[in-house]
């Protein structure tokens, strides 16, 4: 079958297009070095592109999925505060649960523009969650939020709250005993809620402790805990410097202490 003098190259055999004159298609396309097709049993190929009856490649002659994209994906804008990119995934359910990859430019001010990518979760078009990076303002950071708020930032290595966003952390159990104990060992963590003695008692030092260490402790013994000040019953390293000369932790009060120069170092207590 022919479609006239410039086509007549250019065959439909049996429902496929198939190039057979590289002139003629260069005259009906314009660049012939640039484009090639070739249908076949349900398939198109323009020049590195595959385009088969369930799937589609680009950058690649054997698709591994729907579509394939090898070699990666450019989207850009000259616009702001524009989505550059959006893949969104929407659950069978009955709610309308979506999860979406954006990215996103934005304007920040008249001076500045600023790029950056979010993931978003939402139900029935309200936000649930996010994290994104830089999508916000021109300082490099990566905001975590909940509810379309932005509740904690990182920047610069420096974790902020914002939005009287606060921290809950779980104490981990530590148990102590009757009397004066040394050396007492902390495990790693920072919260800790101590019990365990029946009588008021008295811990000279805590082993386990690292330049920078903040530490909390929570007396949950139901009698009073005494601290003294650099006691020598325990190691140097251990040991508790309190300018007072010795402290006292009362009945479900916090001691919270700080790890400098090699001692622990009393910030306070109650």
């Amino acid at each position: 079958m022919a479609f006239g003098p410039l086509y007549s190259a250019l065959p439909v055999n049996g429902g496929g297009l198939s190039v057979v004159d590289a002139t003629s298609w260069n005259t009906l396309i314009g660049n012939f070095s640039s484009w090639q097709a070739n249908v076949n049993g349900g398939g198109f190929t323009l020049s590195n592109v595959i385009i088969g009856a369930n799937s589609i490649g680009i950058g690649t002659g054997t698709p591994g999925f729907p579509l394939d994209m090898q070699g990666g994906l450019l989207a850009s804008t000259a616009f702001a505060n524009y989505t550059a990119m959006n893949f969104k995934v929407t659950s069978s359910g009955g709610d309308s649960d979506t999860v979406e990859w954006q990215a996103i430019r934005n304007s920040a001010g008249t001076s500045s523009i600023t790029v950056g990518w979010r993931l978003l979760r939402s139900i029935n078009g309200t936000a649930k969650s996010f994290i994104g990076f830089n999508n916000e303002a021109a300082d490099d950071s990566v905001n975590l939020g909940n509810g379309g708020t932005e509740y904690l930032r990182l920047v610069g290595g420096v974790l902020t709250f914002e939005n009287a966003c606060g921290l809950a952390v779980p104490g981990i159990p530590i148990t102590a005993v009757n009397g004066s104990q040394n050396n007492f060992p902390l495990p790693n963590g920072s919260c800790f809620t101590l019990s365990g003695p029946t009588a008021a008692f008295t811990i000279t030092g805590f082993s386990g402790g690292s330049e920078g260490d903040d530490v909390f402790i929570c007396n949950f013994s139901g009698h009073v805990l005494t601290l003294p000040n650099q006691s020598g019953s325990s190691l140097a390293a251990n040991q508790i410097v309190i300018s007072s000369g010795t402290a006292t932790v009362s009945t479900f009060g916090m001691l919270h202490m700080k790890y400098l120069a090699s001692f622990w170092r009393l910030v306070s207590v109650s």
